[in-house]
């Protein structure tokens, strides 16, 4: 597990996360907007060619505040291409040292139970 939450093991019981779900990358720089995300949010994703750093970046919005990227991963990537136009739902929070990581996955792959099963951790 990485110093920010991220780890494919989603619950206590051992169960593993859908493979279609990531953890938002970069959101450390965006955490005073990442505060404040719940499970009911919905969030956008946003093509952004102009990206310096990565001309296949795609951006992850909180109504109009970005929040993060679709991680590098070309799996993640081309998921994310072909539902651009769907939003993200949240499905785990973890919270380590006041550092917050948000797992998500597209709105077509939702289901109510991710979140009936999901904790928000918040760890010191």
């Amino acid at each position: 597990m990485s110093v920010y939450g991220h780890d494919n093991v989603r619950y206590f019981s051992n169960m593993e996360f859908p493979k279609e779900s990531f953890t938002i990358a970069g959101i450390s720089h965006y955490q005073t907007i990442a505060k404040d995300i719940v499970y009911d949010d919905k969030l956008n994703m946003m093509a952004e060619p102009e990206n310096r750093y990565d001309q296949t970046a795609i951006a992850i919005y909180r109504n109009e505040e970005k929040i993060g990227y679709v991680p590098k991963e070309y799996y993640y990537k081309q998921l994310c291409k072909k539902f651009m136009n769907k939003p993200l739902r949240v499905i785990n929070i973890k919270s380590i040292r006041n550092i917050r990581g948000i797992r998500v996955i597209p709105e077509e792959f939702f289901q109510e139970e991710f979140i009936a099963h999901s904790h928000f951790v918040d760890q010191v």
